[in-house]
C-alpha cells in the first residue's frame, strides 16, 4: 500500500464541521458489501485531520486508479484546479453530493464499494460473470416481462420506451451507491413497465452479482471514467447534465426539461431551488408519468408540465401559455431527444434558444451523423444499432451531428450558425485514435 493510502485508512476518523448539514463521523470502513454513503457538501468543509494530499491534486494517483475511477473502500477525493487549498479545505456547494463545476473539488465517501483499481479486479470480475451467468435465467425471464410490458403497455399506448434506458441507468447508480436518486427509486415502482417483480427479475441478479463479487461494470458507475467508452456512456450523460444543471442555477430563474421522459431531476436536484420548472414530453408518456409520480406519492405541485409534438407544434408557444417567461434568464436540458428529431425540429430548437436572454443555457446530447444514418465508416454498426432501437422500442434514429474530426470544431461551427456558444463540450473516446467518436454532449448559450 502506498504511503498516502496508508496515512488515510490508518489516521483517526475524520471530523467534519460545516454550518448545516448531518455528517457521519466514522471510522475509515474496511470491509466489503455495505451499502455507499455519500457525504453531502452544504458549505465550506474542513477535513481534520488534513489528508495527506499537495494542493493541485499532484498526489491524486494515490487514490485513483488506472481509470481514474477511486480505488476504495476509502475516502474519495477528486481534485480539481488547484483544490483543497493550503488549509486542507474542499470548497463544497451542493447538498446532492455532486459536482458544482469544474472549479470545485466534492468528495464523498464510498464504504464497501469494490476496489476496482487493486490486482485482484480480474478475479472479481470473473466472480461476477460467473454469478451473472449463474443467474441468467432470472434476468432472461425479468427481461421477457420488461419486454411484454414495453409491447402492450408502452407501444400501444403511444408512451415512450427510450425513455426507460436513463432511468434504469439512474436506478443501477442508486442501487449501487453511487447516485443517490430516492425520487427514481420510488417512480421506479409505478411505472408502466417497470413494477417491483420486473424490475427485480430483470436487475436483481445483477446488483447480486455485484455485491458477492465486489465488481460492478462500469456501465453502473457514476460519475465513470475518463476517457469514456460507450459502456460508460450512461454515467458521463447523467453525470455532464447534472453537473451543467447544477452549474447554471447561479444565473438562470427558469429549467425546462425538453422530452422529461422519467427524469426525476425537478424532485432531487431542484427540490428546493424555489423557481419555476417545466417538464415538456408528448401527451400519453406524461399522462404516464403524471400517473406514476401520484401513486408514487412524489409532490410534483411546484412542476409545470406541458405536453407537446415536438416534430409538428412550437414547444415554445405551448409553453407561454403554461405561464413560461421568455424574458427570464433559462436552463433547458434536452435529454436523449434530438436523435429522434427531424432536422427541422432542431434547427428550429436552436433558433429559439438563441432568442433567450443572456445566461441562459441549453445542455443537449447527440449522436453521430455517421453512425444514424450508417454512413462510412460505421455503416455496419449503424445500421444493427439504428435497428436494434426500432424493433426494441418502436422508435426511429433520424439524426445526428457531424462528428468528424475534429468533432468540437463541428458542433461549433454548427451552433453559431444559429448564434449560439459552445460552453462546454465532450464526446466519448474514440477521436484520439483518428476515430469518429459516437456521442458527444454540448452546452451551449445565446451568442454575446
Amino acid at each position: 500500500m502506498r504511503q498516502n493510502e496508508a496515512s488515510l485508512l490508518n489516521s483517526e476518523p475524520l471530523a467534519f464541521a460545516t454550518s448545516s448539514a448531518k455528517w457521519w463521523d466514522t471510522a475509515y470502513p474496511r470491509g466489503v458489501g455495505r451499502r455507499a454513503r455519500t457525504v453531502r457538501c452544504d458549505a465550506t468543509t474542513t477535513f481534520s485531520p488534513r489528508p495527506a494530499l499537495k494542493p493541485g491534486g499532484a498526489n491524486t494517483s494515490t487514490l485513483l486508479d488506472s481509470k481514474g475511477s477511486a480505488t476504495t473502500p476509502r475516502l474519495r477525493l477528486i481534485l480539481e484546479e488547484g483544490l483543497p487549498n493550503e488549509d486542507g479545505i474542499f470548497k463544497c456547494t451542493s447538498g446532492k453530493g455532486l459536482r458544482p463545476d469544474r472549479a470545485r473539488a466534492y468528495s464523498y465517501w464510498v464504504a464497501g464499494l469494490p476496489n476496482q483499481g487493486s490486482i485482484v479486479t480480474p478475479l472479481r470480475i470473473l466472480l461476477f460473470g460467473l454469478i451473472s451467468l449463474l443467474l441468467a435465467p432470472i434476468s432472461i425471464l425479468g427481461f421477457v416481462a420488461y419486454m411484454a410490458t414495453l409491447l402492450l403497455l408502452n407501444r400501444r399506448n403511444g408512451i415512450s420506451g427510450t425513455a426507460y434506458e436513463p432511468f434504469m441507468g439512474r436506478m443501477m447508480m442508486h442501487d449501487v451507491g453511487d447516485r443517490e436518486d430516492v425520487a427514481a427509486k420510488k417512480l421506479s415502482v409505478t411505472l408502466p413497465a417497470l413494477p417491483h417483480p420486473i424490475w427485480s427479475l430483470f436487475m436483481g441478479p445483477t446488483m447480486l452479482a455485484g455485491r458477492l463479487s465486489g465488481y460492478f461494470p462500469e456501465a453502473f458507475r457514476y460519475p465513470g471514467p475518463r476517457p469514456a467508452g460507450l459502456a460508460s456512456a450512461m454515467g458521463i450523460r447523467t453525470e455532464f447534465f447534472d453537473r451543467t444543471l447544477l452549474a447554471s442555477l447561479k444565473t438562470v430563474q427558469q429549467v425546462v426539461i425538453l422530452g422529461a421522459g422519467w427524469d426525476t431531476r425537478a424532485y432531487s436536484l431542484l427540490l428546493d431551488w424555489g423557481h419555476p420548472v417545466f417538464e415538456v414530453d408528448a401527451p400519453a408518456t406524461q399522462r404516464a408519468k403524471m400517473a406514476a409520480l401520484q401513486k408514487a406519492g412524489i409532490d410534483s405541485s411546484r412542476v409545470t408540465f406541458v405536453e407537446v409534438d415536438f416534430n409538428r407544434q412550437s414547444w415554445l408557444e405551448r409553453l407561454e401559455k403554461h405561464g413560461f417567461d421568455p424574458s427570464r434568464p433559462t436552463h433547458l436540458i434536452w435529454e436523449g431527444v434530438t436523435m429522434y428529431l427531424e432536422e427541422e425540429a432542431i434547427t428550429e430548437t436552436l433558433r429559439t434558444v438563441s432568442s433567450f436572454p443572456p445566461g441562459s443555457t441549453l445542455a443537449f446530447d447527440y449522436f453521430a451523423r455517421q453512425l444514424v444514418k450508417a454512413e462510412p465508416p460505421l455503416r455496419l454498426f449503424g445500421m444493427i444499432f439504428t435497428a436494434s432501437i426500432r424493433w426494441f422500442y418502436g422508435e426511429s434514429m433520424v439524426f445526428g451531428f457531424d462528428m468528424e474530426p475534429p468533432a468540437k470544431d463541428k458542433i461549433a461551427a454548427r451552433l453559431g450558425e444559429h448564434e449560439l456558444d459552445l460552453l462546454d463540450y465532450e464526446i466519448l473516446s474514440g477521436e484520439e485514435k483518428g476515430k469518429i467518436a459516437l456521442y458527444g454532449f454540448a452546452l451551449a448559450s445565446p451568442a454575446g
